[in-house]
């Protein structure tokens, strides 16, 4: 068996600073210095309570802390994506029910309109202009509203049939939700 005998003999070799690299260097430097600023350089504990109270800057306990801001936010990382997504969507919602035929508009409400017809004591049927939803119309006799179950509506026909003539110089006004036309 033999024995291997460790080399006692010690080299001295020189080390040529152009096979260095430049910047590998500057960065050993400088992370030395960082090291020994370290220990010397010590926040001071006024300075770090006043950066953190500038940071919190008067929030709300509740609010104050990263945590309970991501709890807040429903902790969504992305949360302005999830709050653009849903303006969309109400837009878009918005957009289906002004463009529906069956949404009403201020401009389907018929105010005040006066009734056509002769109103002479003796025609018992007045004309609307334009074609009222159904259920939707109200009937004013002289600024009354005039709930008479004789009084019948035809919706499709656009008219008013009093059961008893209104008299010469009553005023017929009605109310109602017109259907809209698709332009």
């Amino acid at each position: 068996m033999s024995k291997i005998r460790a080399n006692t003999q010690v080299i001295t070799a020189s080390i040529d600073r152009s096979l260095i690299d430049t910047s590998f260097e500057a960065d050993l430097v400088k992370f030395a210095d960082d090291i020994t600023a370290l220990g010397t350089n010590k926040a001071d504990i006024t300075y770090v309570d006043e950066e953190i109270r500038k940071l919190i800057d008067g929030s709300p306990d509740a609010l104050n802390t990263l945590n309970e801001l991501a709890a807040a936010l429903a902790d969504d990382a992305n949360f302005a994506t999830t709050v653009t997504n849903r303006f969309t969507a109400h837009e878009d919602r918005i957009s289906v029910i002004e463009n529906d035929m069956g949404y009403i508009k201020e401009a389907d409400l018929v105010r005040g309109e006066v009734a056509a017809g002769a109103v002479d004591g003796t025609n018992t049927v007045f004309n609307v202009a334009r074609r009222p939803r159904v259920g939707s119309v109200m009937v004013f006799k002289n600024g009354v509203a005039d709930f008479n179950p004789d009084i019948t509506v035809n919706e499709s026909a656009q008219t008013i049939t009093f059961a008893e003539a209104p008299q010469a110089g009553d005023k017929i006004h009605v109310c109602y939700e017109a259907i809209r036309v698709a332009s």
